[in-house]
């Protein structure tokens, strides 16, 4: 046994610092970021730190993001897979510890008939054995084991945390999309009341032979045409409410309404993303891809400790009794320690394989936290622009929406007062039809910029 420990200490000694040198290095590596998110937003706190409840201030909106957070199946899985990670790393970590059996065992043998005087015609030997299995870990690979399933465990916390700002963002642009579609409706029926008072209006100028009969089909199509709209958007507006009731877990069914679109968030001039380094640490899908190369990392010291010899250690103790022919003999303590070094002289070069393997394995994932880190700051990117521009849209379409109203008027009186002809009332209510619905859409886009940016910095799974 003396001869065993010190064989596989001197191997010990030969092969730690290269496997220390491998457990050591930094992960995740340095990255260098930009020093800002651009022009269009601020270096201050980021908003993205407040939680879902303080961004989201609408009660209702709120109601239904608990109800998802609480129902939703994606989220139920996601809360199983960090149970299953949890059991795998007990799992793996009680391969660190010895093993204990325990046998009751009472062979008995029986022979009829003659036999040569040393053989018993009857042999009992009851005994209770207590055995200790216990693997020695030399080159770290059971810690090493232990230390991926750990990050395993973190990067399914972290992925929870993904489903939880994917679903948050998902519910509130389904409800301001279902809050514009409504304000839509609203916009429709208020025009849809102005045209057929224009075309009552118009049918009476007939009447008294102020207006030809294409005056009154112009003003009949103008009302036909909105009449024609509104089913488009009531569907719409169904496939918007199923939606909500889908990511919160529920059967198809009526959902409440809170406050209008133009109420929803509020709207800062500048956004305050905050510092870039702060991403790394907030963005749940970063620190994902993070935990996952750190598992991949350690399992590759799993991998390179299988090239070296396994030293397992087997002790066992017990007690027995032995009956010969009606002779009984004992009792009798039983104990043995064997200690083995186990090593594969050749397999074919399967075990360099799978440490290969797992080296490329860490390189795809640190490609894959890298990718993440760039798609996360894309985003970013992304969505400040349309923030910005979707601002500047909705400014212009409020001053189209106003101009237009009034060009409205202005050809509604001078045709009255027969100075114009109701193809100018035609194209100024079709012009402002187009100018009110785009600036429901206006309203929506700049919001829902707001609320993409929001998931971008990686708020929403603060609870």
């Amino acid at each position: 046994m003396r001869f065993l420990l010190t064989c596989a200490f001197c191997i010990s000694w030969s092969v730690a610092s290269a496997l220390t040198a491998h457990a050591d290095q930094a992960l995740p590596p340095e990255t260098k970021l930009p020093p800002s998110f651009g022009e269009n937003a601020s270096r201050a706190t980021s908003f993205a730190d407040a939680n879902w409840a303080q961004f989201y201030h609408d009660s209702v909106l709120q109601a239904l993001i608990r109800t998802a957070l609480g129902q939703n199946f994606d989220v139920q899985i996601a809360v199983q897979r960090i149970m299953q990670a949890s059991e795998q790393v007990t799992a793996t970590r009680a391969n660190q510890l010895p093993a204990l059996e325990a046998e009751l065992a009472a062979p008995t043998l029986q022979v009829n008939g003659p036999l040569p005087p040393i053989f018993p015609h009857e042999d009992f030997a009851p005994s209770i054995t207590g055995t200790v299995f216990y693997e020695v870990d030399l080159w770290g690979k059971l810690r090493s084991a232990t230390a991926a399933g750990r990050a395993q465990l973190l990067a399914s916390e972290d992925a929870r945390e993904v489903v939880i700002v994917t679903l948050v963002s998902d519910v509130a642009t389904a409800y301001f999309e279902m809050r514009a579609l409504d304000e839509e409706l609203d916009v429709l029926d208020r025009l849809l009341s102005d045209r057929k008072k224009s075309l009552t209006l118009t049918q009476d100028r007939y009447k008294q032979g102020q207006a030809s009969q294409l005056d009154v089909d112009q003003a009949q199509s103008l009302v036909q045409d909105i009449e024609a709209t509104v089913p488009t958007v009531q569907q719409k507006l169904k496939a918007a409410e199923i939606t909500l009731s889908t990511l919160m877990g529920t059967y198809p069914q009526p959902v409440p309404r809170g406050l209008s679109l133009t109420q929803q968030i509020s709207l800062p001039a500048i956004p305050e993303a905050g510092l870039p380094s702060a991403l790394l640490e907030r963005r749940p899908d970063i620190r994902e891809a993070e935990q996952v190369l750190i598992a991949q990392h350690a399992q590759i010291t799993v991998a390179r400790a299988a090239l070296f010899p396994q030293l397992n250690l087997t002790g066992s103790v017990g007690a027995g009794t032995y009956v010969v022919d009606g002779l009984f003999y004992g009792p009798h303590g039983l104990f043995a320690l064997v200690p083995s070094l186990l090593y594969t002289i050749f397999n074919a070069g399967a075990q360099k394989a799978h440490m290969r393997a797992a080296e490329d394995a860490e390189r795809q994932d640190l490609y894959s936290y890298l990718s993440t880190v760039h798609q996360s700051f894309a985003e970013v990117s992304t969505s400040l622009a349309g923030y910005h521009n979707f601002g500047i849209e909705t400014v212009q379409l409020h001053a189209l929406t106003k101009t237009d109203r009034e060009s409205v008027d202005l050809a509604s009186l001078r045709y009255y007062e027969g100075e114009g002809s109701y193809s100018d009332v035609l194209v100024a209510q079709e012009r402002y039809l187009s100018a009110s619905v785009d600036l429901v859409e206006g309203e929506l886009d700049e919001r829902l910029a707001l609320v993409n940016l929001y998931a971008a910095l990686g708020g929403g799974w603060q609870q």
